[in-house]
């Protein structure tokens, strides 16, 4: 069954955050065109997380969408980035991420794909990126350690584009709020009062500059650090950080490379320059490293904890940006990932359009009536993919999903219960046919909001009044007794309570199989009560019976 509704214009930063829609239209204006809403599925699927899955339909056109909009303010949950398998040049589905993602007090709710990657195409067009297949283009990071840098020239340079604002970078920032801006990157490290540029990190190029340092981190993953003919030094930082002085200790110096990096160290590698700026280095030696990521069009250097790189940046304080129609990619109907914010931050979208997908510039018209002012569109086609609760929601191109390189999660942080802080009725009945058994369907959450099942079991039913009929052993069936009658049906659990409105109503009595061949075995008459559209099984001892021929089976009443 589809429930249609919508929201109406700006008050949409909330219709996510509640189970039930307020003030619900069915339809909205794209490029001033209407088109009808119908929401197929909307819930809370976490702490401040809401699920919905909406399509909209205009003539001929059909188009499937899907959500996961996070409430920031909420202290029970958080936004992470993914590095597959936590090695950088390496795939993995996203239902495989999924369960790496989860352990205590730390239950991942969904994701969506994120960057694109190094292939063939990107290499013959830059030869410096050889060596770096299947690493995430631009920028990428995770709880603080930076993974890749901002790359200056990737997908710049479009027609119409600001060379200071066209490319999209999503951010989570140490104060846990989304930030959604074209950023750059001008990373050094200090040597008493000397600066000298760090070029890359964990670009595993395989024609390195004559005169660079270069950065690697345990993201690096299996892989031994590259040979170098300069100077290698590992050391120990205080702490990883973007945006803030890295203070570090030298822990060894080398000449070769190929060092298997520890957890929690770093490598520099000097070649040229570097190796002449490296050279003074001896194990326990300090120094300063700043991983400078700011956006040139404000200069404003957020704390990141999390990034990833998009396509472009497509929305910016509410008004779509030129490469939603300069850049072909963004200009057709495509499957496509969409990310977004507003203007404080405290609202997070993750987005998905089903094949054949939409324009980024009517994504963004949608986006907006959520209440969206920033947005950045992410790699799509056959990698767009939405995971809740580890299996993907949308049909994607390709016969099995996509491996991907890297993605964006919400995940949970509340402690991990069973026990109902609020519970709800699924698709409640309101009339049932007097002697029914109905056995209500409650999806459940914990006090802080993390969800539990859609199929609640640790309930016990109860009726008001008790006259309407009578609840089975388990708690779990209520059977209704033959008066016509209201009240309610009420569902506990400790002090957690939810109700629905019942009608018992007089109905007709079906024998659902006229006749039966046993065999020799016992079987008990099925039967089902019947008011109005309404069809429920019910007890055959309710019933009082008689046997006019027992030829063919003896019978019991």
């Amino acid at each position: 069954m589809k429930i249609r509704h919508f929201l109406r214009g700006l008050a949409i930063a909330y219709w996510m955050l509640s189970i039930t829609p307020c003030n619900a239209v069915d339809t909205i204006v794209i490029n001033n065109n209407p088109w009808k809403v119908d929401t197929l599925e909307h819930y809370q699927v976490g702490p401040g997380v809401m699920y919905t899955k909406f399509q909209i339909t205009r003539s001929t056109a059909l188009r499937t969408l899907y959500v996961l909009e996070t409430d920031m303010t909420n202290p029970y949950n958080k936004i992470e980035e993914w590095q597959s398998q936590g090695e950088v040049g390496t795939f993995q589905l996203l239902t495989d991420a999924h369960q790496q993602m989860s352990y205590a007090n730390h239950r991942p709710i969904g994701s969506v794909n994120c960057n694109f990657w190094c292939g063939t195409p990107n290499i013959e067009v830059d030869p410096t990126l050889a060596g770096c297949e299947g690493q995430c283009l631009s920028g990428t990071a995770r709880n603080g350690w930076l993974i890749g840098e901002p790359m200056f020239n990737w997908n710049r340079g479009y027609p119409g584009d600001d060379p200071k604002q066209s490319v999209g970078f999503v951010m989570i920032t140490k104060e846990k709020r989304a930030f959604i801006e074209d950023m750059w990157y001008d990373g050094y490290m200090t040597i008493q009062g000397s600066h000298h540029a760090i070029r890359d990190c964990n670009r595993t190029r395989t024609n390195p500059n004559e005169d660079e340092i270069a950065l690697f981190n345990e993201y690096i993953g299996s892989k031994s650090t590259r040979s170098t003919d300069g100077i290698e030094v590992v050391f120990q930082p205080d702490e990883w950080n973007i945006n803030e002085d890295m203070h570090c200790t030298v822990v060894s110096v080398n000449n070769h490379g190929g060092t298997r990096i520890q957890s929690g160290q770093g490598v520099l590698q000097g070649r040229g320059s570097g190796q002449t700026f490296l050279q003074p280095l001896q194990v326990g030696d300090t120094f300063c490293i700043h991983l400078d990521i700011f956006s040139q069009s404000d200069s404003i250097r957020p704390h990141i904890t999390q990034m990833m790189t998009g396509n472009a940046l497509v929305m910016k304080h509410g008004q779509l940006m030129p490469r939603n129609t300069t850049e072909g990619y963004c200009n057709m109907d495509y499957p496509r990932a969409m990310f977004a914010t507003n203007e404080t931050g405290d609202r997070f979208w993750m987005m998905i359009s089903e094949k054949p997908g939409m324009k980024t510039a009517e994504l963004c018209a949608i986006l907006q009536v959520m209440g969206a002012t920033y947005a950045a569109g992410a790699d799509g086609g056959g990698s767009a993919q939405m995971n809740l609760f580890g299996q993907i929601q949308n049909p994607t191109t390709e016969n099995t999903p996509r491996r991907l390189p890297n993605s964006m999660f919400v995940v949970s942080t509340a402690p991990d219960s069973e026990d109902a802080g609020k519970m709800e009725f699924l698709s409640p009945l309101t009339s049932i046919p007097a002697y029914a058994s109905y056995t209500p369907t409650l999806r459940a959450w914990t006090a802080e909001g993390a969800f539990i099942s859609h199929d609640y079991k640790k309930h016990t039913l109860s009726c008001e009044p008790e006259t309407l009929g009578t609840i089975s052993a388990d708690g779990l069936t209520f059977t209704a007794n033959p008066v016509n009658a209201s009240g309610l049906l009420v569902a506990t659990y400790g002090s957690t309570r939810a109700e629905t409105p019942i009608e018992i109503k007089d109905g007709q009595v079906r024998i659902i199989l006229d006749s039966i061949v046993l065999g020799n075995r016992d079987y008990e008459i099925e039967v089902e009560a019947i008011a109005g559209n309404i069809s429920l099984p019910m007890s055959p001892k309710a019933l009082n019976w008689s046997v006019l021929d027992e030829t063919n089976a003896p019978c019991s009443v």
